[in-house]
């Protein structure tokens, strides 16, 4: 199958979480012989790299600015989607899947997939407007696509609750390999394997508080190693 990627700023994946899912999933499904396609922003992955992992990279220009980025780039790589014989359109999250409607109307035969990564909206830093028009996205993505992904049983039951739509719950994976840098460590007073690692966004729906209040409920009953301790590290640009 011919298979598009639409929403990740790019890849190789250098940071956030939706571009690590993309380039992750994105190689797996060319190691499994697809012809897989991914869009890239132009001020995220170097205009130079055409190909990555097996995976075809298509550069789209952007509006350099907080609020018309994510839109603009969107908007180019769906237009330039809708004169291409994909099979699958894979959108990344509820903002760039408000476009995807765009694509439903002049390419039916195309799936279009949109993974619902986070209800973004719930971030602080977001404008009034920022939000509304998420939300609106977030309806489109339920309601436009031939699937739906929650990556999380509270988005799938949030949406069926919402929408009354099924969604497909896939949740995300984890690469067990890890190298470890021993100055972090150093840094936090931290040994191997005496703690618990978390990493995430400060926002409500990644459920921070509930892991905390799972760890000390643990500590209290002594189930825990002596000196474990639980590590989070957070993103706050949301």
């Amino acid at each position: 199958m011919k298979i598009a990627f639409i929403g990740q700023k790019g890849i190789p994946a250098t940071s956030g979480a939706v571009e690590k899912y993309a380039e992750n999933l994105a190689a797996r499904l060319s190691e499994m012989g697809h012809d897989v396609l991914v869009y890239t922003r132009n001020n995220y992955t170097e205009k130079s790299l055409v190909k990555y992992k097996g995976i075809r990279l298509i550069h789209i220009p952007s509006i350099r600015s907080k609020n018309l980025e994510t839109i603009s780039y969107t908007f180019l790589a769906t237009i330039h989607a809708l004169f291409q014989e994909y099979d699958v359109i894979h959108y990344q999250s509820i903002g760039p899947a408000s476009l995807s409607f765009i694509l439903k109307f002049f390419k039916r035969k195309t799936l279009v997939i949109s993974t619902f990564h986070s209800r973004d909206y719930l971030g602080k830093k977001r404008s009034e407007f920022a939000k509304r028009y998420l939300r609106f996205g977030e309806k489109i993505a339920c309601k436009f696509s031939d699937k739906t992904i929650a990556i999380s049983k509270n988005i799938r039951n949030y949406v069926f609750s919402k929408y009354k739509i099924k969604t497909v719950y896939i949740p995300n994976g984890a690469q067990t390999e890890y190298n470890c840098q021993t100055q972090a460590l150093d840094r936090w007073e931290l040994k191997d394997k005496k703690y618990i690692f978390c990493i995430g966004k400060v926002i409500k729906s990644e459920g921070i508080k509930y892991l905390i209040e799972a760890f000390k409920k643990i500590e209290d009953t002594n189930k825990l190693p002596n000196n474990m301790k639980l590590v989070i590290v957070m993103d706050d640009s949301n």
